[in-house]
């Protein structure tokens, strides 16, 4: 996650200031270090601790408490307004978070990237 950040913080600074971070974790000393000397560069960031078998449930329970406006979704005027999301992680985490990016929030499934890197319960490919 640092990565990406200094990544924005280096190429595009501007857009740090709208970016919402939400991390997941088994525990709060799994997250990565210095993850919270970003939370003023943020528009948000938000820590949650799950059982690596319950991600998708946390952050599908998170998700459905956020009303968002994207582009295709000018419906309603809730918040925050979200036009990309990135995800990577647990594989049925990441199909939680992409499916409600979809269907929820109406967002094109091109401006979704997701990177499943392993699947509870099943060796890594």
């Amino acid at each position: 996650m640092r990565a990406i950040l200094e990544y924005l913080a280096t190429l595009y600074p501007e857009q740090l200031a709208s970016t919402h971070v939400i991390a997941v974790t088994s525990t709060d000393s799994d997250s990565e270090p210095h993850l919270e000397d970003w939370r003023n560069r943020l528009s948000s960031l938000t820590r949650i601790s799950a059982p690596s078998d319950g991600y998708a449930q946390a952050i599908a329970e998170h998700l459905a408490n956020i009303d968002v406006e994207s582009s295709r979704n000018r419906q309603h005027k809730p918040h925050p307004d979200v036009d990309y999301v990135w995800v990577a992680g647990e594989g049925d985490f990441c199909k939680v978070v992409r499916s409600h990016a979809i269907k929820t929030w109406q967002l094109n499934k091109d401006n979704i990237l997701w990177c499943p890197y392993w699947f509870v319960g099943k060796a890594r490919p």
